[in-house]
C-alpha cells in the first residue's frame, strides 16, 4: 500500500513501530495500538515518520508542564492512541516548546 507521497506502509514493521514511536511514550497496549496506527494512517495523508516526528513534538512541548497528580488535565500527556483517534497529529506543537507566561515569570521570578 502506498499513500501520495509514494511511501509504502508496509516498511513500518511492529518492531520499528515500538523502536521508534511506541518507545516516545509507551502507554496501552502496544499490539492495539498499533493495529490502530495501521488502519488509521492510510486514511490520514500522513506517513510513519510524519506521525512520529509530531508525537515527538506533542511530547516534547507538553513534558515541561508534568507534575505528576498537579499537573492540569489540558497539559497531561494523551497516549499515542488518543494522539491519533483525536486527530492531533494535524495540529502545530512547535509553537509551544519552551513558552512562557511573561506575567507568571514576573510575579514568582521578578523577570
Amino acid at each position: 500500500m502506498e499513500n501520495s507521497g509514494g511511501q509504502n506502509y508496509s516498511l513500518w514493521s511492529q518492531e520499528r513501530f515500538i523502536e521508534e514511536l511506541w518507545n516516545i511514550y509507551p502507554e496501552g497496549d502496544k499490539d492495539w495500538v498499533y493495529s490502530v496506527m495501521c488502519s488509521n494512517v492510510k486514511n490520514m495523508n500522513f506517513t510513519f515518520e510524519q506521525i512520529r516526528d509530531k508525537f515527538q513534538e506533542y511530547i516534547n512541548s507538553l513534558a515541561p508542564h508534568q507534575n505528576g497528580k498537579y499537573t492540569p488535565k489540558e497539559k497531561r500527556i494523551k497516549p499515542l492512541e488518543d494522539f491519533i483517534n483525536e486527530g492531533l497529529y494535524k495540529k502545530d506543537f512547535a509553537k509551544e516548546i519552551n513558552k512562557t507566561n511573561p506575567l507568571r515569570d514576573s510575579y514568582l521570578y521578578g523577570i
